[in-house]
């Protein structure tokens, strides 16, 4: 009983588990242990050397877009900018992806995490509502992942996916839903919102 207090899959769950099931930050004790494990592969110094190696050139060339006027918003610039990282480095699925559809990825994503706060909690993907959106978002990110798995498992590159890939193969310990549920990317909010506070820091006192 003790044990149970120290859960994350029972609150997580509640709040956002139809759209990021199966993820380590659910799992708990010893299927957590186990994923943690095979999982720790993918993030040894080599690994975390070349995640760098790609992301970068990519922040410089995202931030060098900014114009800095009356009229820039940085909140919203640095949403769109970590998700568009995000999708880039550690999904690896960009260079694949057809005309538009890295930004309806990362709508998907914004939709899976907004669900959080939905009043309406029905899988049923019910139109206006935050968990009709997320359902369909969920649907479309494992959409995403699955249809270029075989590709980042036949040519690895510098990224999260590929790596997860060649974790599982190495190991034996996690499938293909395992790894596309480890995949989708957990909340971001929260990050966003300690870099606009250090920036505004910056603003007030230069």
């Amino acid at each position: 009983m003790t044990d149970k207090a120290f859960a994350n899959g029972p609150g997580w769950g509640y709040l956002v588990g139809p759209f990021f099931d199966r993820r380590l930050m659910l799992l708990d004790f010893a299927e957590h242990h186990h994923f943690r494990h095979i999982m720790q592969e993918a993030f040894t110094r080599p690994r975390l050397e070349g995640y760098a190696r790609r992301l970068a050139p990519l922040v410089e060339r995202g931030i060098s877009d900014w114009t800095p006027d009356g009229a820039f918003e940085i909140y919203p610039a640095l949403k769109s900018h970590t998700l568009d990282l995000a999708t880039e480095v550690f999904m690896g699925g960009a260079e694949y992806a057809e005309p538009g559809e890295i930004e309806r990825v990362n709508t998907a994503f914004v939709d899976c995490v907004q669900a959080a706060n939905g009043y309406i909690r029905s899988t049923a993907p019910l139109p206006f509502t935050k968990w009709g959106s997320a359902t369909r978002g969920r649907r479309l990110l494992e959409e995403f992942l699955r249809r270029h798995l075989p590709a980042r498992r036949a040519n690895p590159g510098e990224d999260l996916f590929s790596a997860l890939c060649q974790v599982a193969d190495a190991s034996g310990g996690i499938n293909d839903d395992d790894i596309i549920n480890q995949m989708i990317p957990a909340d971001g909010r929260a990050r966003h919102h300690h870099q606009h506070r250090h920036l505004d820091g910056l603003r007030t006192r230069p």
